[in-house]
């Protein structure tokens, strides 16, 4: 985070999704957690860390495997 928000603790909402491309209805919670890593991982390019670490203990089942996924990858 940059800005008055760096170095705190934000809310990030569970987003609800209703896709029109399909030929039924249905709705679901998305958490926006990709582009969360994608802004970390993208600034953190050509730099070297001793340490680091992401809180995993509050997660669902189906996101978790997209976050491990991701990191892994």
């Amino acid at each position: 985070m940059i800005g008055k928000f760096k170095g705190k603790e934000v809310l990030i909402p569970r987003i609800p999704m209703i896709p029109t491309d399909m030929p039924f209805e249905f709705k679901r919670l998305q958490f926006p957690i990709r582009l969360a890593f994608a802004m970390t991982i993208n600034k953190s390019q050509g730099q070297s860390f001793k340490v680091c670490s992401l809180n995993l203990e509050q997660i669902d089942n189906k996101t978790k495997n997209v976050v491990y996924h991701k990191l892994l990858k």
